[in-house]
């Protein structure tokens, strides 16, 4: 059993590179249920025939890439460039909106 339950750096890069971002307990508590559920993928692709090596890159791909999975588990919108950008663009238009409204404008006819 000690045997099957040893990580090896395929595991454990994808546990740390998956949980960045996240603090402290809620850190550990994501990298224990994911190595589980890998070390648990791994054994059944064991009692199917695949060689150990292999049977952990394959449980790592069936996770999907990591940076979607870091992104689902920090559970929000701007862990992406897209995301800062809709950020960025909200408040300099909510910023320019405002000083439209609040700032008054001379007329027209007093420019001169």
């Amino acid at each position: 059993m000690a045997g099957s339950a040893r990580m090896s750096r395929v595991l454990s890069g994808y546990i740390h590179r998956a949980t960045l971002g996240l603090r402290g307990g809620e850190r550990r508590e994501v990298a224990a249920e994911l190595r589980t559920h890998l070390l648990d993928r791994v054994r059944q692709l064991e009692a199917e025939g695949f060689e150990r090596e292999e049977a952990e890159h394959l449980a790592v791909k069936a996770m999907g890439n990591v940076k979607v999975t870091n992104s689902e588990l920090l559970g929000h919108f701007f862990t992406t460039p897209l995301g800062w950008g809709v950020l960025a663009a909200l408040v300099l238009g909510g910023g320019g909106f405002l000083l439209w409204r609040t700032v008054p404008l001379p007329l027209l006819g007093q420019l001169r």
